[in-house]
C-alpha cells in the first residue's frame, strides 16, 4: 500500500485531505459541540433525579450519590454491569471494554436512554431481559464526559495535520526514492 501512494503521490493525498476533512468535521460537528454541553464536573444527584432527567430527553454527567459499584453484577460477554438503584431499578453500566475492579465509587458517567443497538447487543450476548421496573432502560457510561470529549479535542487536530502532511510527504519520499 505504501508503495501505492509513494509511485501515486495524489492517491495518497486524497486519502489524507479526505482523513482532514473527516477529522475536522468530526471537530466541529460533534467534538466541540459535546465538549461545551459538559458542566467542569459531573454533578452530584440521587439516581431519582438523574432518572427523571434522562426520561424527560436529556443525557446528565453525574456522580450517583446513592449508587455504588457491584462487580458481582457483571454481565458475561457484554463489558457492563448491572447498577441496582435504591428503589430497584437496575440500569446498565457500559464499560467499554473496561475492568469493573478499577471503577470508582460512587458511580459516576454520562447517564442517557438505551440505544436499541446496545439493547440488542446486551440481549443477544449475556441473556440479559429488563424488567417492567428497569423500563425505560438506561445506560451509565463512565468513560463518557467532558474528559473524553477533550481528548476529541486534541486528537482531531492532530489527525486533520497529519491527514494534510501525507501529501507533501509522499511526493518527499518518491523524489527520494527515484533519486
Amino acid at each position: 500500500m505504501i508503495q501505492l501512494f509513494i509511485r501515486h503521490p495524489l492517491v495518497g493525498g486524497i486519502f489524507g485531505w479526505t482523513l482532514a476533512a473527516v477529522c475536522i468535521w468530526l471537530l466541529f460537528a460533534q467534538v466541540i459541540p459535546e465538549y461545551r454541553s459538559f458542566p467542569d464536573q459531573p454533578v452530584p444527584m440521587t439516581a431519582e433525579d438523574a432518572v427523571r432527567q434522562v426520561e424527560s430527553g436529556q443525557e446528565v454527567w453525574v456522580v450517583l450519590t446513592d449508587v455504588r459499584w457491584s462487580c458481582l453484577a457483571a454481565l458475561p460477554r457484554a463489558d457492563a454491569v448491572l447498577l441496582t438503584l435504591p428503589n430497584g431499578r437496575r440500569i446498565v453500566a457500559d464499560l467499554g471494554g473496561g475492568r469493573c475492579q478499577t471503577m470508582a465509587d460512587p458511580a459516576t458517567g454520562v447517564l442517557s436512554m438505551t440505544s436499541a443497538g446496545r439493547r440488542s447487543y446486551i440481549r443477544s450476548h449475556s441473556g440479559f431481559e429488563p424488567t417492567p421496573l428497569d423500563e425505560p432502560l438506561l445506560t451509565l457510561c463512565p468513560y463518557c464526559g467532558r474528559d473524553n470529549a477533550l481528548t476529541g479535542l486534541i486528537v482531531a487536530p492532530i489527525l486533520a495535520l497529519a491527514g494534510l502532511s501525507i501529501y507533501p510527504l509522499l511526493r518527499a519520499a518518491r523524489r527520494q526514492h527515484h533519486s
